[in-house]
């Protein structure tokens, strides 16, 4: 089977306030603008599993992500589905073994055994796998893995992903299933904030 190659976007927000649908809105105005339809009237809905989808353009897909001061939404241009997962470098869940006992393949342990900071890379490209999907946790998160040979690999299951530092305190993961040939990086000002401090 042949793959798209697919081109993408990434929409980022710097010091998220819990405004993620005006951001979003905005987004999709800005990928919606980059593709010449600008014109079209859109509509959010959820899907079964609760993934947000534009229901009236076709190949439109995205997904989104956001941690404490940080808000991603990332698009493709083939309107496939697509994962997206951020998290804070040095934000360490205190019950981090518990969760990893719990949720991490046997070579992930290995892997997280190793350093416990591994735990983060591990856990976005799990979540970034399962928000492609629209699964949430409702797939046995254990019963795949991300790790192969004590790394993260670039293909897990059916989809490609990649893994990356973000702004020097994130690691951030992107699960596709189309080949990615690029990632074009574009920051949302994030006006619902401006006027709050204005």
């Amino acid at each position: 089977m042949q793959r798209n190659i697919m081109q993408m976007r990434i929409y980022f927000s710097k010091h998220y306030l819990n405004n993620s649908t005006f951001l979003l809105h905005n987004s999709i105005e800005k990928e919606l603008d980059l593709r010449g339809l600008l014109s079209y009237n859109f509509t959010i809905e959820r899907d079964e599993c609760g993934k947000p989808f534009v229901k009236n353009i076709k190949n439109l897909s995205f997904n989104l992500s956001h941690t404490s001061c940080m808000w991603v939404c990332v698009f493709s241009d083939t309107g496939e589905p697509i994962g997206i997962d951020i998290e804070k470098k040095d934000r360490l869940p205190s019950e981090h073994s518990i969760i990893a006992k719990e949720y991490f393949h046997y070579k992930e342990i290995s892997l997280y055994n190793q350093a416990v900071n591994n735990f983060i890379r591990i856990w976005s490209a799990k979540e970034s796998y399962v928000k492609c999907y629209g699964m949430g946790t409702k797939k046995e998160i254990s019963s795949f893995t991300v790790v192969e040979n004590n790394k993260i690999k670039r293909n897990v299951l059916d989809c490609n992903l990649e893994q990356f530092e973000f702004e020097d305190k994130f690691i951030l993961s992107i699960c596709s299933v189309e080949d990615i040939n690029s990632i074009e990086l574009i920051e949302i000002p994030n006006f619902f904030e401006d006027s709050l401090y204005a």
